[in-house]
């Protein structure tokens, strides 16, 4: 029996993407059985895993998993190793609880402690990784005596999530720095709607610690950081992988094109300093909307109500601030002044309402920010629905 696990490896410089590691551990392994004093385990000389799996079965197992989900992955493997400090007895590592495993020879009174062990196994691309862990379900393979790990069946979900945000291009570009000052862009991951903050602190939450036993100095060994980078280069190596050079257009040539072209290709942006810290101003400014939006706990909401008169045709669409954790809390935004600089609320309507009031389309956007309300026609409330693109975050309300 063969239990399959997996962690994420962040890169070691920004010019690298990372890599996902997939090792085995297997039950019908020898075991380590010594007569007399127990072998003295080293933390600073790792000693190979005694119950790890062969590349070349590990890689069979990952070709059953293209046969049963469709993915294509074996081709992209390589072989690597990794230390990984695990739960260790005096003899050799804790069998893992996803194996069903004969632990007779481990004595439930003996200690316990956190040994590293160097790990064999392959390593997968993010874009790859992505496309296998996304097609797991369960934790049995099919038609083979094999488990999936408690810590792969977390990265599963991991990456049906980096899925479900490119999905609704929650994502933007930015730009990273390396030690030698040379300046890379990268797509970065967007939580600008409360389903995807509360599914970030979820998974967050429910990391299991093994998927944080990889011993390195790159990433913070929290579960925040952890997830956070593999969220980045995943949604990163997608976007450069799946866009096509070709499809990249801008309208005027200079940093805007160098810096379009290297978003597509993963190079760095061979540019002035002076303009790269301009462009790197530039983004600043251009995301700060979209954090503060993260940070505000509320988002733009509307509610069409019907004519008053009888004679009129025409309904009313009012604007409201709706809590983002009680979705029946509405607050009308003429409560909150345009002209108001002391709240905090002013900088999110400013850019919330103009983007929501272009899919209405109205005579003059400083009267509908100062307003709150608008008349719309009656065909509306039958194709505000269909109006509304997926990236949107506007709550809506009908009457």
């Amino acid at each position: 029996m063969i239990a399959l696990h997996g962690t994420w490896k962040p890169s070691e410089t920004i010019d690298d993407q990372g890599d996902f590691f997939i090792w085995g551990e297997s039950s019908t392994a020898s075991t380590i059985k010594r007569r007399g004093r127990p072998p003295k385990l080293s933390a600073s000389k790792p000693r190979p895993h005694p119950f790890q799996v062969a590349h070349e079965d590990l890689k069979m197992v990952i070709e059953l998993l293209e046969v049963i989900n469709g993915s294509i992955t074996s081709t992209k493997t390589r072989k690597d190793d990794v230390l990984l400090s695990l739960p260790t007895l005096s003899r050799s590592p804790q069998a893992s609880p996803d194996l069903l495993k004969d632990n007779g020879n481990e004595s439930h009174e003996e200690p316990v402690g956190l040994i590293p062990w160097k790990i064999e196994g392959l390593s997968i691309p993010p874009e790859n990784a992505i496309s296998l862990l996304s097609s797991l379900s369960g934790a049995w393979i099919e038609h083979d005596n094999t488990v999936i790990g408690t810590d792969l069946r977390f990265w599963s979900n991991v990456s049906k999530f980096s899925l479900e945000l490119l999905s609704k291009q929650h994502f933007v570009p930015g730009i990273v720095v390396s030690e030698n000052g040379e300046v890379f862009p990268r797509w970065q991951y967007m939580l600008n709607d409360e389903d995807d903050r509360m599914h970030f602190s979820m998974l967050t939450k429910s990391m299991p610690p093994v998927c944080r036993a990889l011993i390195q100095n790159k990433v913070p060994n929290v579960q925040k950081a952890f997830l956070a980078d593999f969220l980045n280069s995943a949604i990163n190596d997608c976007i450069q992988n799946w866009m096509s050079i070709s499809e990249i257009r801008s309208k005027k040539p200079g940093i805007s094109e160098v810096w379009l072209q290297s978003l597509s290709t993963g190079e760095p942006i061979q540019v002035h300093k002076s303009i790269l810290k301009n462009l790197s101003k530039g983004l600043q400014l251009w995301e700060a909307p979209i954090h503060e939006i993260e940070k505000s706990g509320f988002r733009t909401s509307f509610r069409l109500e019907p004519p008053i008169e009888e004679e009129s045709d025409f309904w009313n669409l009012r604007y409201f601030l709706q809590a983002s954790d009680d979705p029946s809390l509405l607050v009308p935004a003429s409560t909150f002044p345009a002209e108001s600089s002391k709240s905090s609320t002013c900088p999110f309507l400013a850019y919330r309402l103009p983007r929501s009031s272009r899919l209405l389309q109205p005579k003059d956007s400083r009267t509908l920010t100062q307003r709150f309300d608008h008349q719309v026609s009656p065909i509306l409330p039958l194709l505000l629905l269909a109006l509304i693109p997926p990236s949107t975050s506007i709550g809506f309300e009908g009457a």
